[in-house]
Formats: structure tokens, C-alpha cells, sequence
């Protein structure tokens, strides 16, 4: 049974790391489009209204969808709903942790190693929006805490010194363990500095003392594609969290890179989308995602 749900999630993963490949060779891929401030949102289950997380994220919004709602094909016939003829199911995944009964029955039993429960993941076919027959236009929810006071948290708990004394520039230093950005004023909107200022600090959180990735590779190589697209993947999510704009015109020139990186490498794939998850992970406490979700559905 635990051999067979194996194979079930690795030809999941790997048709999901393989929908990102094709994504980024199309160009149509969530992450690589611009998005206005209030565009983008965290995806829900329609009918219980509960937000996903995690590379769920990702797996949800990542390609072609724009409609944040999610529901079963379970879901949708019992609310009366149909799915369009041809649409394509998702594959979210949930992790199971082992009960306590179930480990304490392993306890009682004797502590028998080959008998000892594993977490696992379950996972779930579920239909956006977009293929739910007869179901509401998206609505807009109303966003019920400020933008900015989640940013500015995540900015001034930076465990590096951000600098405010670029022109037209925004990087973040490997050899200095600092940021260096353009004047707030320069910027065309606050959503606008959040969203530079978040990127640059998800590259931080790559240093040794920190999430430990590789920064040496030079402008170009692929090593620094690769950390490229975690922080392009990261900040993504961040935007979906504080419904931010999200501007991956600066990263146009590494797409070509990034497939020189996967070479079709599903691995590779994975490894960017569950660094992208720690970033998250590192930035966000878990109250500034549950104040980040209070959104009126």
C-alpha cells in the first residue's frame, strides 16, 4: 500500500514539475506575467473557503489559471455544479501527520521498527473556476488589513542591512550580506518598492547562516539562474499573500538559463519549488500568513 501511494505522488510530482518546464518555455506560466497590486490571490476552495498553501500555491495559480476558487468534482456535484467538458484536474497535496493513537499503538505494541507509521501526503483532483459550469463570476474580496504593515514587518525583521542608495538598481550583496535599493520615492507605488524590496530579501535568506543555497555562481551561470528563479518563485508567492503587484520583467533574460538548468531535470523542478517554500517559510511567521488570509470571500 505505502510502495503504491509512492508511485501515485512521484507520477504526480512529476507531472507537475513538468507543466512548470513547459510553462517557462511558453512564457505561460503565473510567475513570468505581470500583475497589478490586487490582482493576485491566494487560491481557496470554493465551497469551504479554506486558502491553500504552501507549493500548493504554485500547483493551483502557477499555470494558466486566474481564478483563485478550487473545488472537487465530489464538490462540485454535490453543490450542483458541473465541470466543462476537457478540463483538467489539479493535484494538491496534504500532509498527514501520524495520529497520536496511531503511534501510541505502535508504543503498545512492542516499538517494532518495521512496524512503525509514517506521516504521508494525500492528495486531491481539484477544478478551478474557470471549468466550473454555472458557477458566480470571481468577485473581488475585500482585503481587510493593509498591505503595508505586513511588508514593513517582514522588511525591518531583515536579518541584513538594507541601503536606500541605488539610481535604477536592486541587488542583494553576497560578499557584504546586504541589500542595495533605489530611493523609496523612485518607485512608482509603495506595492511597488514591497515587491522589489521582498525579492532581494528572499536571496538573502540563501546565505550560509540562513537557508545555506549555493549564491557563487556568477552573473549568468547556472547556478545563478537557479537562485534566480527561487526568488522569483518566493517573491511570487509573497505577492499572492499580500496581494502585491508582481513585475518579473527583470528576469526575462534568465528564462533560456532556467531550461539550460532543468534540461528537462523533473528533480531540478522540484528542488526550486520546495526552496521557493522555505524562503516563505523563513520570511513569513505563521500569524503573518493567517493575518495575511483574512480575506472576505
Amino acid at each position: 500500500m505505502i510502495k503504491k501511494q509512492k508511485n501515485i505522488f512521484a507520477k504526480k510530482e512529476e507531472s507537475f514539475a513538468q507543466s512548470i518546464i513547459d510553462g517557462i518555455k511558453s512564457g505561460d506560466i503565473a510567475f513570468l506575467k505581470p500583475w497589478k497590486a490586487g490582482q493576485l490571490c491566494l487560491p481557496y476552495n470554493a465551497i469551504n473557503g479554506k486558502t491553500y498553501q504552501g507549493t500548493n500555491i504554485i500547483r493551483c495559480l502557477g499555470v494558466e489559471k486566474v481564478d483563485p476558487r478550487f473545488m472537487t468534482f465530489k464538490q462540485a456535484k454535490e453543490n450542483n455544479f458541473s465541470i466543462r467538458k476537457g478540463a483538467k484536474a489539479i493535484s494538491i497535496f496534504f500532509f498527514m501527520p501520524v495520529s497520536e493513537d496511531k503511534l501510541n499503538e505502535w508504543i503498545e505494541n512492542g516499538s517494532k521498527p518495521e512496524e512503525k507509521p509514517f506521516p504521508t501526503y494525500k492528495y486531491f483532483n481539484v477544478f478551478s473556476g474557470t471549468d466550473i459550469v454555472d458557477i458566480e463570476p470571481i468577485q473581488q474580496g475585500e482585503i481587510t488589513f493593509k498591505t503595508d504593515e505586513i511588508a514593513e514587518e517582514i522588511i525591518s525583521n531583515s536579518e541584513v542591512p538594507i541601503f536606500h542608495d541605488m539610481r535604477d538598481r536592486a541587488y542583494y550583496s553576497v560578499t557584504d550580506d546586504e541589500i542595495h535599493l533605489p530611493p523609496k520615492t523612485q518607485f512608482p507605488t509603495a506595492e511597488y518598492y514591497y515587491s522589489t524590496a521582498l525579492h532581494e530579501i528572499a536571496h538573502s535568506t540563501g546565505a550560509a547562516n540562513r537557508l545555506n543555497r549555493d549564491l557563487s555562481g556568477a552573473f549568468g551561470s547556472e547556478s545563478y539562474a537557479f537562485e534566480e528563479l527561487i526568488a522569483q518563485i518566493s517573491s511570487y508567492m509573497i505577492s499572492c499573500y499580500l496581494s502585491l503587484p508582481h513585475d518579473p520583467s527583470h528576469s526575462f533574460g534568465y528564462i533560456q538559463s532556467w531550461l539550460k538548468v532543468f534540461n528537462e531535470d523533473h528533480k531540478k523542478v522540484l528542488e526550486v519549488v520546495k526552496a521557493a517554500n522555505q524562503v516563505i517559510n523563513y520570511l513569513m511567521t505563521p500569524e503573518m500568513k493567517k493575518q495575511a488570509m483574512k480575506v472576505n470571500i
